[in-house]
């Protein structure tokens, strides 16, 4: 009997597979491995929204090929459906809930767009027309932004839409009479607030707020994690803006993937430092903020290990938080821990910044035998 012709297509494509399979399969070990030991496995592990569609559509050309080569991808697909499911899910849509429940933002407001030597604040109407826009709780902002300028004070302008009495606001960094950081407003009285000892880098940085709710204490943890901090032509060259290949444009490459082992060893130094620190929390947790990390990384999984992630609990569709210029990225989180119950979560599709608003209502239940 004559041999079935395999056309040459074929072939190359089931390599492809082949390849694509196994890195999908190494992007599963980044959570679990610290970038100080091996930075290979953050790498894949920033890629695996990408491997995962790359995979889904070889699963789909095997299939319409009615060939079992789909099997391959399949497998490692629901093998990491606990990955997929932190960036995307099929939660029925809730409506908000009753006036009872704790409203809380996250945000990252990117100094309300800072520019150039005049330090124009091109952002600033966006931010401030949507929080009009909202009644909130509890407001975690990242890269929060004030300056000294007669003309222009963002913390008075921030107080006055937020219409809260209370207000946690620490500025690492003082350049000119501005200053940057990061901030927390609360309708709730603070009973106790600090930073966390985290190495810090410019405006990242991490502090909680001890929160009075009730007869309960709840504690908010607001974080801004480890920066890239990509310079410019570094920028234009991940996104391709810049793609010619010289002698620079390989300095250039080797620039960008330093930083991010870099970012991906200081990231996993500062999520065991807050995570010690959410271990010997007494209260209640919500942990709000820009991680600089996907959920298949070992800052995440070390951060959330034994918290709730509200996309994952009441999300819906992708869950991808960054509007920046590199696509499908799901870098900010909202988590909590027990007895809060959370009602309501959303990502705001709303481009005030390089990031989307965040928004989760919480049930804060009477103290009953539990601080």
């Amino acid at each position: 009997m004559a041999r079935l012709y395999t056309p040459w297509y074929d072939k190359l494509l089931w390599y492809l597979n082949i390849f694509f399979a196994l890195l999908l399969a190494a992007s599963y070990t980044a959570p679990y491995i610290k970038a100080s030991s091996a930075t290979l496995p953050a790498f894949m592990g920033l890629l695996f929204p990408y491997l995962a569609i790359t995979n889904m559509l070889l699963v789909a050309f095997w299939l319409v090929r009615l060939k079992n080569r789909f099997l391959l991808s399949l497998v490692l697909l629901v093998a990491g459906y606990g990955h997929l499911s932190r960036i995307v899910q099929f939660n029925s849509r809730n409506e908000y809930p009753a006036s009872e429940a704790i409203r809380v933002l996250s945000v990252n407001v990117k100094s309300l767009g800072l520019n150039g030597p005049e330090f124009q604040t091109r952002d600033a109407a966006k931010v401030f027309d949507f929080l009009r826009e909202g009644v909130y709780d509890v407001y975690c902002f990242q890269e929060f932004f004030h300056t000294d300028r007669k003309d222009f004070s963002p913390l008075d302008s921030f107080l006055a839409l937020t219409d809260t009495e209370y207000d946690h606001i620490e500025f690492p960094v003082l350049f000119r009479n501005n200053k940057f950081g990061i901030a927390t407003f609360s309708r709730y009285p603070i009973v106790d607030q600090g930073l966390v000892e985290i190495e810090t880098r410019g405006t990242n940085l991490c502090i909680y707020t001890d929160l009075k709710i009730g007869n309960r204490t709840v504690r908010v943890y607001n974080v801004h994690l480890e920066s890239l901090h990509f310079s410019k032509e570094e920028m234009e060259f991940l996104t391709g803006e810049d793609d010619e290949w010289s002698l620079e444009g390989i300095e250039k490459a080797e620039g960008v993937i330093a930083r991010m082992s870099n970012a991906f060893h200081n990231r996993a130094e500062q999520s065991d430092i807050l995570r010690a620190h959410m271990l010997n929390c007494p209260y209640p947790m919500i942990v709000c903020g820009d991680f600089n990390a996907t959920p298949v990384s070992h800052t995440y999984h070390t951060i959330a290990n034994g918290m709730k992630d509200a996309f994952k609990e009441r999300g819906k569709g992708f869950g991808f938080t960054f509007n920046g210029p590199i696509p499908m990225l799901r870098i900010d989180y909202i988590l909590y821990s027990e007895p809060l119950q959370l009602e309501f979560f959303q990502i705001i599709d709303a481009a005030i910044s390089d990031h989307h608003p965040q928004e989760a209502y919480f049930i804060v239940p009477e103290r009953d035998n539990y601080n």
